[in-house]
């Protein structure tokens, strides 16, 4: 039988302030193959090799950078990148927005989202991951 794997991992409100790997509050979803997005260190581990669609979204405000790491490598190509930044105290400006690459893991691979630029806060982040 083919495996289903459909899990995501969020932040609640808190926002995210610093840099490096993205942790989460709480995990959803269903794997019947044993793979899970582990909260406390943030990182997938592929049980199957296989065709995947993953999705990262959050809101953020100032300078954000988020990309998606495979066996430690940051990939390039996989920058999800916001920029805004008020006038004053007084002005206030957030963004929403995401990120859906579709990707081949073998088996063993392992993923998570790291900031590497993070001036303002990082709020509700999600990061999903399917096996098509």
């Amino acid at each position: 039988h083919t495996p289903v794997v459909g899990v995501c991992a969020a932040t609640n409100g808190k926002g995210i302030t610093s840099t490096g790997t993205i942790t989460y509050d709480h995990s959803s979803g269903k794997s019947t193959d044993g793979s899970t997005i582990s909260r406390s260190t943030g990182k997938y581990k592929t049980s199957t090799t296989g065709l995947y669609s993953i999705t990262y979204s959050a809101i953020t405000n100032g300078g954000n950078q988020i990309w998606l790491v495979k066996d430690g490598v940051r990939d390039g190509s996989t920058e999800y990148s916001s920029h805004q930044f008020g006038i004053d105290d007084n002005y206030y400006m957030k963004d929403q927005g995401s990120r859906t690459l579709v990707m081949c893991l073998k088996k063993g691979q392992e993923i998570h989202l790291q900031t590497t630029s993070n001036s303002g806060y990082i709020w509700k982040m999600q990061f999903c991951v399917v096996l098509e």
